[in-house]
């Protein structure tokens, strides 16, 4: 895809991707000298965004965005998407892989339910529901099994917030 076709910002996203893509030594992912590539060559007018994505820890210096602030930039795009330039749409996209993932909420969900299914059948506690899930499940490829206390926090939170 080139920059001239972009028109919505689906088009920058596969825009992005390709760009990502295209670049010596891919990995698939925003590395500094990709980010620095793709704001040089078509978001020339984001730079600050760009030094705050790639600052390492610490205080920003005083004017200048923290990496918190670039990333948070993202939903000031989101409110005008209809109306953005196509250098926006490119920033857009590229923010939006620096977004947070509500992956927790979830895993917390799912964890819990697991949890009561077994306590349902087992008709046993949410402990000894827990350490039987850590008996019998499997060890991951990466060679870790479930933890039956980590299962039981999830399981009380999920509980708190429901009563709650």
């Amino acid at each position: 895809m080139k920059y001239d076709e972009i028109e919505r910002v689906q088009d920058a996203i596969y825009f992005v991707e390709e760009f990502v893509c295209s670049q010596p030594n891919n990995t698939g992912e925003l590395t500094f000298s990709v980010l620095r590539n793709l704001f040089d060559e078509y978001i020339p007018n984001f730079s600050h965004i760009f030094k705050a994505l790639t600052r390492g820890s610490g205080r920003p210096p005083i004017n200048e965005w923290s990496k918190k602030d670039a990333i948070a930039y993202f939903e000031v795009l989101n409110s005008k998407i209809s109306q953005l330039t196509t250098e926006e749409k490119i920033l857009w996209s590229v923010l939006s892989r620096f977004q947070p993932r509500k992956r927790k909420a979830i895993q917390e969900y799912f964890m819990a339910k697991w949890v009561m299914q077994v306590m349902k059948r087992r008709h046993c506690s949410a402990a000894a529901a827990a350490q039987w899930i850590q008996r019998t499940s499997e060890v991951d490829a990466d060679g870790k099994s479930i933890n039956a206390k980590h299962l039981l926090t999830q399981y009380k939170r999920y509980k708190a917030k429901k009563v709650n």
